[in-house]
């Protein structure tokens, strides 16, 4: 077996683990919220799968494939980074619900008022933010941490980066909508996290913008029907711009917005001499 199909499986079984982590923390808070109280629920999840994860994939990267952990792009917490990507999540949803209001596509409907777990939507709204960064650290861990890092050292970086993208939709078999077009929209996205990984120096900036980027359209502001947004608008642009369903992702104004973040950030990596190594491949460093 080549050291491509080796590494390609390596990062098979990396997801297969990253989902049975996933499922077994919702699973557990759900456990423990019937026990206690049910608000706990979202509290204790991304605790859990960031603990989780964490150590996890330190055992697989370090203990059992014997590659340092420094290939992983994950130093010690840089808060700063988190914050600025978790402000640039918030602002890149935003500016899309934003323009397609201004063209008619988007009304508002209503602020949720439903309770759940014996607490108003507003403040699950907060509460959301702590399973969000657990979502936006493990995916950013395991597919532009690990995954691209496993493929990047066995081949040149756009082979594995294209793999690592393919690997990323595919992991989102249970969204509402997901085919082909969402495949190939969500490795667009794993181009622009990976961008980002290299043009701000680690994977901190790009889990906070994962983490907000998900919290904005699910929690915060999303399209009616789509649980459990607080802040609740109703569709009716042509699904060709903004996409069919509860999700934008396949809309081809949110395909156009991630194709121009990918642009600044290669730019931005350019100025400050972070360029993504596309030619190359990976040493056990990164």
């Amino acid at each position: 077996m080549g050291s491509f199909a080796r590494g390609l499986l390596w990062s098979i079984l990396g997801t297969a683990l990253f989902l049975g982590i996933s499922f077994g923390a919702f699973y557990i808070a759900h456990f423990i919220g019937r026990a206690t109280v049910g608000w706990i629920v979202p509290v204790l999840r991304g605790p859990i799968v960031i603990a989780v994860i964490a150590i996890t994939f330190w055992a697989l990267r370090v203990r059992i494939n014997n590659k340092p952990w420094a290939g992983m792009a994950l130093p010690r917490p840089q808060p700063g980074r988190l914050l600025l990507g978790a402000v640039s999540g918030v602002v890149f949803m935003g500016a899309i619900f934003a323009i397609e209001y201004a063209f008619g596509w988007l009304h508002f409907a209503q602020f949720s008022t439903e309770v759940r777990y014996g607490l108003p939507r507003s403040l699950l709204t907060l509460i959301a933010l702590i399973p969000s960064l657990g979502t936006g650290f493990s995916e950013e861990l395991v597919f532009r941490g690990y995954v691209f890092q496993t493929l990047g050292e066995r081949a040149p970086v756009w082979i594995a980066a294209i793999f690592m993208g393919i690997v990323f939709g595919l992991m989102h078999f249970t969204v509402p909508g997901f085919g082909p077009t969402y495949v190939f929209v969500l490795t667009l996205w794993g181009f622009l996290f990976l961008v980002m990984r290299y043009a701000t120096g680690s994977l901190w900036f790009p889990i906070g913008f994962h983490a907000t980027y998900d919290w904005t359209q699910v929690y915060f502001m999303g399209i009616k029907g789509s649980d459990p947004s607080w802040i609740q608008f109703t569709q009716t642009g042509p699904t060709f711009w903004v996409g069919g369903g509860p999700t934008a992702e396949t809309g081809m104004l949110e395909i156009f917005a991630v194709v121009v973040a990918i642009a600044l950030m290669l730019t931005y990596g350019a100025a400050t001499a972070r360029n993504v190594p596309w030619l190359s491949r990976l040493s056990a460093d990164g």
